[in-house]
């Protein structure tokens, strides 16, 4: 382990499924996102509704609400990811940074 960071500071992500789940009467896929960090290799395990971005993005917001912001994060190119890395580099970029700075003033 590096000395002063946390666990989940350099995370692998992957997608694993489809798993059945019942559904008051009917049956409903389901699929598990593994965070893996990556030097003690401890898991983080999620369930997303389906292989799309938006499932995905949210999947991080809560993995990231519970273990902390990762330093850096690898996956395979996998659509649901590299829509992922597409959309949160798009709200990067539409940060007003001069509103923020007034704001935290």
């Amino acid at each position: 382990m590096t000395p002063g960071k946390p666990l989940f500071t350099f995370v692998g992500v992957s997608c694993f499924g489809p798993l059945l789940v019942r559904r008051a009467r009917s049956q409903a896929k389901r699929y598990g996102l593994l965070f893996t960090c990556l030097v003690p290799r401890a898991i983080h395990i999620e369930v997303v509704q389906s292989m799309d971005t938006d499932s995905f993005v949210n999947s991080l917001r809560r993995s990231i609400a519970r273990r902390g912001i990762p330093e850096m994060i690898r996956s395979d190119n996998g659509t649901n990811f590299v829509g992922g890395n597409k959309e949160l580099r798009q709200a990067i970029a539409d940060w007003n940074d001069e509103q923020i700075y007034e704001f935290l003033l």
